[in-house]
């Protein structure tokens, strides 16, 4: 028997005035019951064929992470999550609130930090393990390997910033390991 029940459209009837969401359902290892989760489809799409391609972007995602082992209750326990895991959440929060030009360079800021932990061999790594030294670490070889220029260098610590800051926010770390970085002139 399944652990959940895969996403599907409220559409609201059609009605372009009211909320639409996509849900799915996972069993609670804690009641054993289905619990629904559900994801808003942006109201700024003011049609309803856009609306409806923009929710299938939406459950296609959902269902193929459902079908690869995605335990949402298990990602409520941030405090074990890895770096990745961390990583992954803040980019699926700036895919949902930002821009999609914004959401491109938010995007390959993340390939890039991710591809850069799995080089290091630190994709595993606890979140709060992630500290200061890590993040210079990652800064120098930004500059260093990628060749990078100075404008670019600063706005990818800010980025990075930024994204650390989400996760203080969501109360997964306590220190913002970029803090510190420093901006080149």
């Amino acid at each position: 028997m399944d652990n959940f029940k895969t996403a599907k459209l409220n559409d609201a009837g059609g009605d372009l005035t009211k909320r639409w969401f996509v849900y799915y359902s996972f069993r609670s290892p804690e009641t054993e019951k289905f619990q629904r989760f559900q994801q808003w489809v942006p109201q700024k799409i003011l049609t309803s064929s856009g609306r409806r391609a923009s929710a299938h972007e939406i459950i296609v995602r959902i269902n193929k992470q459902l079908r690869s082992g995605f335990n949402p209750f298990a990602h409520m326990e941030r405090r074990y999550s890895t770096i990745t895991a961390a990583m992954e959440f803040v980019l699926e929060v700036k895919r949902t609130i930002c821009r999609k030009r914004s959401y491109h360079t938010y995007k390959n800021l993340g390939k890039s930090f991710l591809d850069w932990l799995k080089k290091n061999n630190r994709e595993n790594m606890h979140i709060e393990d992630f500290n200061y030294y890590h993040a210079q670490e990652f800064m120098d070889y930004s500059k260093s390997v990628l060749g990078i220029c100075n404008s670019t260098y600063n706005y990818r610590s800010m980025h990075m910033k930024t994204f650390f800051a989400l996760l203080i926010k969501r109360e997964w770390i306590m220190i913002n390991p970029f803090e510190k970085i420093l901006t080149w002139v």
